[in-house]
């Protein structure tokens, strides 16, 4: 449904301390119990105006019930500008 296609998706957290996460890619594939994407990671921290983001963009595998939402993005979107991704 979503390969191909450039999405944020906001990862759920375990515990209430714990950091926001979301990754910010293009879905590579996609089943009932997993999502393949390439992209870049975002830890949003509470109190701090920025994110934190890994320089290094990565393939990963999202367990499926580990997305706490997934939001598809523009075509257009130029995924290396920080201030529209986030």
């Amino acid at each position: 449904m979503f390969a191909g296609k450039k999405v944020k998706i906001r990862l759920k957290r375990s515990f209430h301390e714990q950091r926001v996460r979301v990754f910010v890619g293009t879905v590579l594939e996609m089943n009932d119990a997993w999502i393949k994407a390439r992209g870049k990671n975002y830890y949003l921290i509470k109190g701090e105006a920025r994110p934190h983001v890994d320089e290094r963009e990565k393939i990963v595998g999202i367990p499926r019930e580990n997305v706490y939402a997934l939001r598809e993005l523009p075509d257009d979107l130029d995924l290396e500008d920080r201030k529209s991704v986030v």
